[in-house]
């Protein structure tokens, strides 16, 4: 199942982001893919979006990950996730190199990402998720799979 995984997601661009604003109403959003190798979800953005604001205030968010591959069909990868602002100096750094990297880009400085910069760093850390198989039926993914 990693493998599957792992080589489907690696043909997606982008994912969708579900958050939940203070009242508990619902906002998504689409975001460039990009994870390190423990399928932490990883992007850029400023802090005054949308879902940036409301992750300050309720880390719970859902993650979509769907294409449509002429040689699989459809490939859907679901999670519930924690997600946060990362603000560690060696976090940030090891993750910007990791989503910099990951685009054959320059790798920014922390101070970028950090202090009075609008810009900033996220990372969701997966908490549960679910795959669509080539039989189009929902499982759930052991993600202690990603640990090792």
């Amino acid at each position: 199942m990693k493998e599957f995984i792992l080589s489907n997601l690696s043909r997606v661009k982008e994912f969708s982001l579900a958050t939940v604003d203070q009242a508990g109403e619902p906002w998504v959003v689409a975001i460039n893919l990009c994870y390190d190798d423990q399928l932490n979800i990883i992007w850029h953005s400023k802090k005054d979006t949308q879902h940036s604001k409301h992750i300050s205030n309720n880390p719970n968010v859902a993650i979509c990950i769907y294409d449509d591959f002429t040689d699989i069909g459809d490939f859907g990868f679901y999670a519930k996730s924690q997600a946060y602002e990362v603000t560690d100096p060696d976090e940030l750094r090891q993750l910007l190199k990791i989503r910099f990297e990951s685009k054959n880009k320059p790798v920014p400085s922390a101070d970028e990402y950090s202090g009075e910069s609008p810009d900033r760093i996220y990372c969701a850390a997966l908490t549960e998720a679910w795959i669509n198989d080539q039989s189009k039926r929902k499982q759930a993914v052991d993600l202690s799979i990603f640990l090792s």
